[in-house]
């Protein structure tokens, strides 16, 4: 079975994102596989102005670690680090205290991790 998705690797000097096909032979990789899948998390409004929001939706009960890193790769800020059930959970964050630009969200779990580009302009 093929399953798209997008796996991101972080370096120390930046984030690399690529895009993979993962091929699941049998039916415990798929079962793993679908579980990686069905996380979600959307970063919004964009541009922020002051506060910004992450919707989160997790299948299962895990600690989320949400940073922020500018375009050089360096960790700008750690929005949040704490324990989830499994579901749908808001995040609110203040970017008041960031400079204007370009940074990269990156929200993860011990299985998962999604980045998205967000615009922070006061």
């Amino acid at each position: 079975m093929r399953i798209r998705n997008k796996i991101y690797l972080l370096t120390t000097a930046s984030l690399i994102i690529t895009h993979s096909m993962v091929f699941a032979g049998d039916f415990v990789a798929d079962q793993q596989a679908k579980s990686i899948v069905n996380n979600s998390a959307k970063v919004y409004p964009n541009p922020i102005k002051g506060n910004g929001l992450i919707d989160v939706d997790i299948n299962k009960d895990t600690e989320v670690l949400v940073e922020l890193f500018d375009l050089s790769g360096k960790k700008v800020k750690e929005l949040t680090k704490q324990y989830f059930v499994s579901g749908k959970h808001q995040i609110l964050f203040d970017t008041s205290n960031l400079k204007d630009g370009v940074y990269l969200c990156k929200i993860s779990t011990d299985e998962w991790i999604e980045a998205q580009r967000v615009i922070i302009k006061h």
